[in-house]
């Protein structure tokens, strides 16, 4: 094999080897999430590694580079739970976008709150937790079966 293709395949083996810890680690989190009873500020914490660890190998600006848009589940529900993750990292977890996820809110209508009262409102993870354990399961299944096949062929 010539060395620029095994340098090209090496490159590709770290993505997808550090993108198997990174799903494991989304799942780990997100299983903790759904088994424990955490207060709110535990919580927003956990959301926030499992949001990031799950975005992080498709991160454009990673200067070890990136898994492109083929790496995305196939699946559509999957699909659409993969891309509010990664739209959650950027708007929300990573960032302070002003988005309908994460923002605040005028408490004025509640009664007996002193005016004008304001307290962020975000939307929590805690109903996706399971198609997020099954996503980044089958995104790390997935990622380890490829570097499997690529090990394989750095060996000849």
């Amino acid at each position: 094999m010539h060395e620029s293709e095994r340098n090209r395949l090496v490159k590709k083996l770290r993505l997808l080897i550090l993108g198997q810890s990174d799903m494991a680690q989304a799942a780990m989190g997100a299983m903790t999430l759904k088994e424990r009873s955490l207060n709110d500020h535990a919580v927003r914490c956990m959301e926030t590694g499992i949001v990031v660890c799950y975005a992080r190998p498709f991160n454009k600006r990673n200067n070890a580079g990136y898994l492109c848009s083929k790496w995305a589940p196939e699946d559509p529900s999957m699909k659409e739970i993969h891309d509010e993750l990664l739209d959650r990292r950027d708007q929300v977890y990573a960032h302070t976008d002003r988005t309908g996820a994460r923002d605040i809110v005028n408490l004025d209508e509640m009664p007996g709150l002193p005016s004008p009262s304001y307290a962020e409102r975000y939307q929590p993870l805690s109903l996706a937790l399971p198609r997020i354990i099954t996503l980044a399961e089958a995104q790390q299944t997935r990622f380890r079966e490829v570097a499997e096949e690529m090990q394989e062929r750095l060996r000849t």
